[in-house]
């Protein structure tokens, strides 16, 4: 007796059902990392928001010559809270600015010194030995 073999023209049921299975799986991946994608983009965004703001908000303070100490509170929208704690360093002739920008249950942190210019002529501004040792004494001092 002789086998005769028979050519198979299409899939089986069960070849078809682990195909779809598999491409089911690749689909599913690829919307979850697309979904990961537009979170942690969304997240870049409003770090790269907050820190416009708090760039905009230091360089303002750098550019008043009315600098009181003590800590202020706002908000920038919505969604952006800040805390400002301005301290006097030397003499009154420098200032630490530690500004905290708040949103989504996140913080960034930032610091600055401001160097008050003389308000007149017969106050001397300070100078680079001055300005360092006003920078080293903000660097360290205890929080």
């Amino acid at each position: 007796m002789r086998w005769i073999r028979q050519q198979q023209d299409a899939f089986t049921l069960i070849e078809l059902v682990i195909a779809l299975s598999i491409l089911t799986l690749a689909i599913a991946g690829a919307v979850k990392l697309s979904g990961v994608g537009l979170t942690q983009l969304n997240q870049t965004r409003l770090h790269q928001q907050a820190s416009y703001f708090a760039h905009g908000h230091l360089t303002s303070l750098m550019h008043t010559n009315h600098l009181t100490e003590g800590v202020h509170y706002g908000h920038y929208s919505n969604q952006f809270q800040w805390t400002l704690l301005i301290s006097q360093i030397k003499n009154g002739k420098a200032f630490s600015a530690d500004l905290t920008v708040s949103f989504d249950a996140r913080s960034l942190q930032f610091h600055t010194l401001i160097f008050k210019p003389s308000s007149s002529n017969n106050e001397p501004a300070l100078t680079p030995q001055e300005q360092s040792e006003s920078a080293s004494e903000a660097r360290f001092r205890p929080q």
